[in-house]
């Protein structure tokens, strides 16, 4: 199976899509392996950011900012590449700044589909969204909550949680309290966290990622978001 079979199994309705991908444990890897996929099989696929993202060898890099050629450049290095990267400017070494949540739409002009990372976690296979989180670009077609199975037992810990303090208040769980699949599952499932900011009309897409690694984790966090 295909990663973007998790989206449709039909090629053709990939195009014109907004995929944002929201969630931790792996939501950039996701998105390239899908964007690399697509690719070879002859899409346009452009993937970028409303939040933040490291650049990433072999794929074209074109920056927004202060670029009065970015139409044009982005239209010719899509003639030689069929998966492209886009950002609003680099602002250290490799890290890139994404691009204001609405301005994702414009950059379906010229390609066949926009791959876009709509959330920060700093790495952690769990968070917990503030206010203004996640950035979704309202013209999403398909949202893609991940989230990475080793989190399930493991403690409420910084380490483990983006923001644990408050999934803690949240959840009215103690600090260094064991997480269940089902308060994971809560979380993901939750109108005031993950969906929140979800367009209507956009299709969600739940991803289970790291189940490879931790099959148990994996198998008892899909049950339990099949039952809620």
């Amino acid at each position: 199976m295909h990663f973007y079979q998790m989206i449709t199994n039909d090629l053709n309705q990939m195009q014109g899509q907004i995929i944002s991908f929201i969630g931790g444990g792996g939501k950039t890897s996701l998105a390239l392996a899908i964007g690399n996929e697509l690719a070879g099989n002859g899409l346009k696929v452009i993937v970028t950011t409303t939040t933040k993202i490291e650049s990433v060898p072999g794929i074209p890099l074109i920056l927004v900012k202060d670029n009065f050629m970015f139409e044009r450049q982005l239209t010719s290095t899509l003639k030689n590449s069929n998966l492209v990267m886009v950002a609003d400017r680099a602002y250290k070494a490799n890290k890139l700044a994404g691009l204001a949540k609405d301005a994702t739409g414009m950059l379906l002009s010229c390609a066949d589909l926009v791959l876009v990372e709509s959330d920060g976690s700093r790495q952690r296979s769990l968070k917990t969204h503030k206010d203004l989180e996640p950035v979704i670009p309202r013209k999403s077609t398909t949202v893609a909550i991940v989230c990475g199975a080793d989190v399930v037992g493991k403690k409420l810990e910084d380490a483990n949680v983006h923001r644990a303090t408050l999934f803690s208040e949240k959840w009215q769980i103690k600090p260094g309290s064991r997480l269940t699949a089902e308060i994971v599952a809560s979380e993901l499932l939750s109108p005031t966290g993950y969906l929140k900011n979800i367009p209507l009309r956009a299709q969600i897409v739940l991803f289970v990622n790291k189940a490879d690694t931790d099959m148990v984790a994996g198998q008892l966090l899909a049950s339990k978001l099949q039952e809620m």
